[in-house]
Order: structure tokens, then sequence, then C-alpha cells
């Protein structure tokens, strides 16, 4: 195995002497034949203001320099690379700054290069003095996470390793004069950046969330494809009748359409966006989350193909699971299933109403004339379909057998009925839609305590949005019962790290769902510190307070292998297949953003890709986790006077 060498970081500050530095740690965190990890971690001694750069310097070209918590805005000869603060770090408190990168090796197996830095404060890097590298190298093999501002990742990544890691600390930084600062302009603080982001950037998890629902659409993709690796697919989805059905998400690690899942899933991504909008507006996130909405949105009101016909799936899941590739390369059949007044399906039919409800108050909110127009479509389609639901009662993967495998509905369809008459009524102030509910909830027996929020199971929604809408106290006492039944002493189990581990299928979802909720319910009075401080922990969990990231492409040695096809596959033309479902190296991308399923009772984890119950993807995974990130976000900022 070839040897990793240990960074040398020097560090400078400006308006202090040279014998005056800051401590460095540098960590080299995994080597491959092809490309190496580091990590940078810096201990300011006092708060940085006004912004800062850093110069990284190798002896050697390394190719492919990656990393998010800094910009790089300088590459000479692929040696040296300046690089400068983001807007949301400019300003950092004392403490540690950490920043991890990859870089791919000019001359694979070669040994990870020895590299320099140099830190400034509030300095443009122009001017540099050149750094020479040590001659005394740490050996050190492992593996860790990295964090990325690009798609691809280096095109051979490292196999799965043992961490040890190798730390060096540096404290002979006077040796390096300061630079001079001939003209230099100091970079100053935007008032427009948002606060320290805290222990972790949350601005950071929901961009990268969105990437990943992006990763997963289908259809003709459009010109501002932000996934380079994704191209069109599917173009030719098409109904009994020829409709076209082309576009949506792909549901998980597979490339069925499943529309129950699907629409659940806008469904919470639509609560959170109206609940937390002014958290993904500070983010410059807001159009890209309403864009993402809309992708699913649109393809559901293509679904909508009669006032009382609407397609629940597309692709047979049985077909689609014998298949490993790409989607873009699909031959197989993709037959289409729908719900009609001979097949109903009520919960299939009322759960779309709730999207496209939800989605017409966050659309309408955005108060142009297009956006107030596509809310008026949004509108009707779910009138449409909540009067089909209501009419026509029975279970949709009955009507839709192959759903039954894979998305069978154990809850019935009554507490969808109540959800899509409250999300209408809060979209049209119609209090037909809300006595309905009232009346349904109380016919169906829903004030009782709620499993979990789920695809498939809504009391808890149910019972927290009348509570918001109504203020009784009858709905009050119902969610409250509900979720504290999720805190510790509760009937939840927790794993001895921290997790509410409702069952082994997706933990980390269910968790993050009920984290939401919460959030929600605080808003609105109920338990505000004990319901907050459950959600944080809850998050931070999965953010990497277990001692690792469950989000792929962010925090601390994140997972590499999640069960996902298209991201395994390597670039076209190379082929891909089930070879590459069993090769145990990373996936060929990194599919940013992406919740895998999660740990057991006990947070044990392997990133396995062959491990669907632990370590796959899912629409409806990322819904409930992304909107309850906003609310951390945006909680964040209200509590740092954020306008």
């Amino acid at each position: 195995m070839s040897c990793i060498f240990g960074f040398i970081a020097i560090i400078l500050i400006e308006n202090f002497p040279a014998s005056s530095c800051e401590q460095a740690q540098t960590e080299i965190v995994d080597n491959w034949n092809s490309g190496f990890k580091g990590k940078i971690s810096i201990n300011l001694n006092n708060d940085v203001t006004g912004g800062w750069t850093m110069i990284l310097s190798f002896p050697v070209a390394v190719l492919n320099l990656q990393l998010w918590r800094a910009k790089i805005v300088g590459n000479q000869n692929d040696r040296v690379f300046t690089l400068k603060n983001m807007p949301w770090n400019a300003q950092m408190s004392e403490g540690v700054f950490e920043l991890f990168f990859l870089a791919q090796k000019a001359v694979p197996k070669d040994s990870a290069p020895i590299g320099n830095v140099v830190f400034r404060r509030g300095v443009p890097a122009t001017s540099y003095p050149s750094t020479t590298s040590p001659s005394s190298p740490q050996q050190s093999t492992g593996g860790s996470s990295s964090s990325s501002s690009r798609t691809n990742l280096p095109s051979a990544s490292p196999p799965s390793t043992s961490r040890l890691s190798s730390l060096q600390p540096i404290t002979n930084c006077s040796s390096l004069p300061p630079p001079k600062t001939t003209n230099s302009a100091t970079a100053k603080p935007t008032t427009a950046s948002p606060p320290n982001p805290g222990k972790y950037d949350y601005a950071q998890v929901l961009k990268l969330s969105i990437l990943f629902y992006e990763a997963q659409r289908s259809g003709k993709l459009p010109s501002k494809n932000r996934v380079p690796w994704r191209k069109d697919s599917a173009l030719n989805d098409r109904g009994e009748n020829g409709e076209d059905l082309s576009g949506g998400w792909y549901d998980a690690g597979d490339y069925v359409k499943f529309g129950f899942p699907m629409a659940s899933s806008a469904t919470v991504l639509a609560w959170g966006l109206i609940e937390y909008k002014k958290a993904y507006e500070v983010a410059g996130q807001y159009e890209l989350m309403l864009d993402s909405i809309k992708w699913a949105t649109d393809y559901l009101i293509k679904a909508h193909t009669k006032k009382e016909e609407f397609y629940g799936q597309v692709g047979d899941g049985h077909l689609d699971h014998a298949y490993w590739g790409r989607p873009e390369n699909m031959t197989m059949a993709r037959p289409a299933f729908k719900i009609t007044p001979e097949k109903p399906g009520t919960d299939l039919a009322a759960e779309t109403a709730a999207a496209l409800a939800a989605a017409s108050i966050a659309f309408k909110a955005r108060n142009t004339q297009s956006s107030k127009a596509y809310a008026e479509t949004l509108l009707r389609h779910a009138k449409e379909l909540f009067a089909f639901a209501d009419k026509y009662r029975g279970v949709y993967s009955d009507s839709i057998s192959n759903a039954a495998d894979f998305y069978r509905s154990y809850s019935g369809y009554k507490d969808e009925l109540v959800w899509g008459a409250i999300w209408l009524y809060r979209a049209t102030k119609d209090t037909s839609f809300l006595s309905k509910a009232t009346r349904y909830y109380n016919e169906f027996g829903m004030n009782g305590q709620a499993w979990a929020f789920s695809w498939d199971d809504k009391k808890a929604g149910v019972q927290l949005l009348l509570a918001a809408l109504t203020k009784k106290a009858t709905y009050q006492s119902a969610i409250q019962s509900s979720l504290d039944s999720w805190l510790p002493g509760g009937s939840v189990t927790y794993t001895p790290k921290g997790l509410a581990w409702r069952a082994k299928w997706g933990s980390n979802r269910y968790a993050a769902n009920t984290a939401f909720l919460a959030l929600v319910a605080a808003d609105q009075g109920f338990r505000p510190a004990s319901y907050r401080e459950f959600a944080k922990k809850q998050i931070h969990y999965m953010l990497g307070d277990s001692g690792r990231s469950f989000v792929v492409g962010f925090g601390h040695n994140p997972p590499q292998r999640p069960h996902h096809s298209s991201s395994s596959c390597p670039s076209a033309p190379a082929p891909c297949d089930w070879s590459n479902f069993h090769d145990p190296s990373p996936n060929a991308h990194v599919l940013k953003g992406a919740l895998v399923g999660g740990p057991d009772q006990n947070d044990n984890y392997t990133d396995d890709r062959t491990n669907y119950v632990t370590n796959e993807v899912a629409t409806d995974y990322n819904a409930g986790f992304q909107s309850a990130v906003a609310g951390l976000e945006q909680l964040r900022l209200n509590d740092a006077g954020a306008s």
C-alpha cells in the first residue's frame, strides 16, 4: 500500500506578528490508487471578521480538487490553489474550523502528496510567498468523509478501509514571514449573508437535498440540469391510451414511479416550504425548491388524465427490480396502472389532492402572475381528485396489485381522506372542507396515539394540522400524545447514541418525519423547548452526532455506497450491470444530499450497496428530513435576528 503523507499547515494571520500564529492540525483521512482525501483543522484563537483566504499548495499537480466550505478562486498549474470563504462563513467564531477536500493524483498509485496551507484573515490572496514541504511525512491509512461542491468524485473511488487517522499539530508557523499586502482590499462581510451556520450547515444540507431530488428526475431533463451524470430517460412512459406519463421522480434506488409515496413526498416538501420559506430564501434555494416541487406536481397533473381517473404507477416493480443499470438504458416494459371508479384508490387520490393543494399554497405565495396561475391549476386538479377519492372508496393497493408488494396501504384510506380535506381547506378557506375533515376525523377514530408519520400513515399530520387550524383542545391533546411518545421516556425505543428508532426499514425516515412535525408543533406553542430539542437531536444524529453522517456527500464519513442504481453506474459508454451492484467500491457518482435508510436499534450500520433495508435512499426519506432541516435553519435565523 502506498504511504499517506501528512499536510503541513502554516497559518499566517493578518495584523498579528509572525510569531503569534494559530495552530492547525492536518489529517490525511483516506488514500486510494487515483486520489486522496484531506482534512485541515485550524484552531481560531479569536473571531474571524471580514472574510478569509487560503492558499493550498502541493509539490506536484493534483487534479479535480473538490471542497464546499470554500470557493476555488485561483489555480496555478494544478499545484497552487487560492481559496476564499463562502458568503456564509466570512465571519467565524473562535474555535476549530474544519475543511475537507478530495483530489485526484496526476499519476495513479503515487503517494498522496505533501501539501502546505497558508491561511489569512480578510486579505485577498494575490501575492503569497512560496512554501516548501517538510521532509518527515506521517503515515496513515483510513476512510472518512469528504465535502464537495462539484458533482463528480475522482474517477476511481477508494475501497472500504478501516480508519487510522494521522494528526499532525503544527506550531512552528513563525518560520514564515507574513506576506506583503500592497493595495490589498480587505474583504467585507456582506450584510445579506446569514449568521454563522453553527455546528452543522443546514443551508448546505438543503442545497444538497434539493440536488438529490434532481438526481431522481425521470423524463426530459431541463437544459439547466445540475446533475451531469443524469440524462433524459423513460421518455416513452405512456398510459393505456397513449397518454404522456413522462416526468416525475424515480422512487428510490430503482426506476418505478410509485404515485403514492411521490405524492406524499411532494406534500411534505411543500408543507416545509410553506412553514419555513425564509430558510429557503436566505439559503438561496427558494426558486430551486419551487422548481423541485413543480417537477413532481407537473407529473401528478399529467397522471390525472380524467376527472375520475388517475395513473398511480408507471413501471412493474418486479421487472424493474430485476434490472441494475442506468435509467437512460432501460429496455424492459413499463406498464402504467390507474385507479378508476371501478378500481378505486381513495388513499392515492386524496394524498395527491393534498400534494397539489399544498403546492398551490407555496406557488401562490411566490406572488407572480405565472405562479398564481399555476396555483389555480393545481387547486383545480386537487378539488377534482378529492371529489374522486371521496365518492369512490377503496384502498389503492387493492386496485393496483403491483404496488401491493412495495407500497401497500396498511393504514387504509381514512387518514388520507381527512388529510386531503384539511389541505383543501387550508388552500381554499372553504369551510365545507374543514367540516368534512372534522367529521371524518371523529367518524374514523383519528384521535388515538399515532404510530408514526409516513407515506402511509397521516394520522399525526392530521392531528397537528387540525390543532393548528382550529385551536381546539381535542386535537391539541392528540398531537401532543403522539409526539410525546417519541420523547425520551416515551414508548419509542432509542438507540444507545440517541436515534428515536421506530422500525428497521428506513429508521432515519421515521425519526426525521417526527422531527419535522415536532418543529411545526413547537411553532404552534406545543412544548416548544422539548419538541425543538428532540428535533435537533434527531437531525443532528443523522448529520454526524452518531459518529458519522447518514447524508451522502455531507459531513464526516458519509455513505459512499447507497443502494442506488444510477449513481453506482460509471459514465456512459462504460457498461453497468449487476457486477456494479456487487462491486465493493464506492458509487461512481456522489448522490449528493440523499438520506440513507439508517442504523439498526443498536446504532449498527454498514455502508453496503447490497443492503436495501439500511442503505437505500428514497424520495420519502428525504422529504420530512429536508423539511425538518429547513425548520432548524429558520429557527437558527430567528434566534440570530436575521430578517
